[in-house]
């Protein structure tokens, strides 16, 4: 296990700070385009992205409430949570957009239940229990499996144990269980499922392909990615997310990378086969001390856009609707999950820099207000999943 270099983002917040602790996703308000018409009122359509409005919808899994963003409209919808939820629901979507799993993580308990909703209704389709502890789980295409990182503490078992694991979704009974990441600390979900329901991983930084009938992993391609290793010119595991565009053509991941003294974490695409490898964000001011986090990149429905979260502190903010000076408000220094800003990049982009600590107006996602009126920026400290 390699130690990583302390984030130093922290070290930046004296001179920032001028108020206290921001609350959750989309709660920040910064500078953007007004709506159609110049309206801000109660529920009339909003650009949410730049002066247009982008495909689909978000699911914001936050710790302050988890909701879906319409992002042709900007309106938000509160998801369906458990009665004793504090922070302890989380989400992840699957099946095409078109199931989306609720699983609760408590530590106090042994099993840990997951609930699988459809995201026309959200109603709920189906339930299962897994014996803790498990990483994000995700749903294959067909919604017959789901794909996580387990290790059953009931029989004794702890984090060093954890395998990537395919279940049944109908029974939650293992369906296959190892891979070539066997024995490594994983923290993160490393791993996404293809359309043809196969499902990719990646152990360093190479790419594997398997299935939950295949006996074993294929080697896809060894990715030029920066060593990342404190120790050596090599690569450490388990730290990163993938995602596939629903086309089945490319890939998101984010890579943890060393600048300076800092790591870095970037949101990085390449074609399935391994062949085009290319960054798509990049540090804000490549001399600064801080460290930039991007993680959970996710597609939108036409594959031509990856969304991310920018997770950062230290966040100065002015309205989004100019218009409407009395709904808007200016945040400077606050920490928390307010600050980490949801982003979206065209798939093509190259080596963006968003801008920090002031929210970015050309790649942020506009929303409505919690309330209904006036707009914000949307954020989170936990993960988004573009759905249809």
């Amino acid at each position: 296990m390699q130690k990583l270099r302390l984030l130093s983002a922290l070290a930046f917040l004296p001179a920032l700070i001028a108020a206290g602790c921001g609350g959750g996703g989309g709660t920040d308000v910064g500078t953007g385009t007004p709506p159609p018409g110049g309206g801000g009122g109660g529920g009339s359509a909003a650009n949410t992205y730049r002066d247009t409005n982008l495909p689909g919808r978000l699911l914001v899994d936050n710790p302050d409430g988890d909701f879906v963003v319409d992002l042709r409209t900007g309106a938000r919808t509160a998801l369906p949570a458990t009665a004793d939820r504090a922070t302890s629901d989380h989400w992840s979507v699957g099946a095409a957009g078109k199931v989306a799993i609720r699983y609760t993580t408590d530590t106090n308990v042994a099993a840990w239940p997951l609930a699988f909703f459809d995201t026309g209704s959200w109603q709920a389709a189906s339930n299962a229990t897994v014996s803790s502890r498990f990483t994000q789980p995700l749903l294959s295409p067909d919604g017959a499996h789901f794909l996580t990182f387990w290790y059953d503490e009931s029989a004794g078992e702890t984090r060093a144990d954890r395998q990537l694991t395919v279940f049944n979704r109908a029974n939650g009974t293992v369906v296959k269980q190892g891979s070539q990441l066997d024995g490594a600390v994983i923290t993160t979900t490393p791993a996404a499922w293809l359309p043809d329901g196969r499902y990719v991983y990646m152990v360093e930084e190479k790419l594997y392909a398997s299935s939950p009938t295949s006996a074993g992993s294929t080697l896809i391609a060894e990715l030029p990615l920066p060593a990342n290793s404190e120790t050596d010119a090599g690569y450490i595991n388990g730290t990163g997310t993938l995602s596939v565009s629903p086309d089945g053509t490319k890939i998101a991941l984010s890579w943890l990378e060393p600048r300076g003294t800092t790591d870095d974490s970037h949101i990085w695409v390449v074609n399935v086969d391994g062949t085009g490898l290319r960054k798509l964000t990049s540090a804000t001011d490549p001399a600064a001390a801080v460290s930039y986090t991007y993680g959970e990149p996710t597609w939108s429905p036409d594959s031509q856009w990856v969304a991310a979260v920018f997770h950062m502190e230290g966040t100065s903010t002015a309205p989004v609707y100019p218009d409407e000076p009395f709904l808007g408000g200016v945040v400077t220094g606050t920490t928390g999950c307010a600050n980490s800003q949801v982003v979206v990049l065209p798939a093509a982009a190259d080596k963006v820099r968003v801008s920090w600590p002031r929210f970015d107006a050309t790649y942020g996602v506009k929303v409505r207000a919690a309330g209904g009126a006036g707009g914000q920026w949307l954020s989170t400290c936990g993960s988004v999943h573009w759905m249809p």
